[in-house]
């Protein structure tokens, strides 16, 4: 059985909460580029937040953000089309790199493309014929891992694509 890529880490992300229940991770994280990672043992971790009542709500809030967002990429895989997944994944990216305060129109994308369509749950070929179609709309510009984003208001429209028309797209 072949691995199934189940998310992209940025710095300041964090890893391995999978195992805060049975004490076993789930998957495994492979380093895509120079990486520097801080290890906390959950006993430290929870004697340290036992302490600092905020800080355990902080550590709260940011699982909550984990489980939303695995969450919202289930569905968007179960529900949508190839393009709108592909330009949810780059729109997501670019508001990631946004928060570290990196430029949010130029994704450097470490992962290959291979690991891009497992993410996506979709054929590599169609995640390279999706790539040059976004390059041909204008809304991007691509060579090899660095991608530009062109036309954010364009990769926008296209997050909501449903069945060639817009759709509107609430969180209930």
């Amino acid at each position: 059985m072949g691995q199934q890529v189940i998310g992209f880490h940025l710095p300041g992300e964090i890893v391995g909460i999978d195992a805060l229940a049975s004490g076993h991770h789930a998957s495994q994280a492979q380093a895509l580029e120079r990486t520097s990672i801080c290890e906390l043992p959950f006993s430290e971790l929870e004697r340290i937040t036992s302490q600092i009542p905020a800080l355990h709500r902080q550590l709260l809030r940011v699982i909550s953000r984990e489980v939303i967002k695995e969450h919202q990429h289930l569905v968007t895989m179960g529900q949508q089309q190839a393009q709108v997944r592909l330009a949810i994944f780059l729109k997501s990216l670019a508001d990631r790199y946004k928060a570290l305060r990196r430029n949010s129109n130029h994704l450097m994308l470490s992962m290959s493309r291979n690991d891009i369509a497992s993410y996506l749950g979709l054929a590599v070929e169609t995640v390279s014929r999706l790539f040059t179609r976004f390059e041909d709309m204008g809304a991007l510009a691509v060579q090899g891992k660095s991608v530009g984003v062109l036309r954010p208001d364009l990769l926008q429209q296209l997050c909501e694509l449903v069945d060639g028309g817009l759709a509107s797209r609430k969180v209930s």
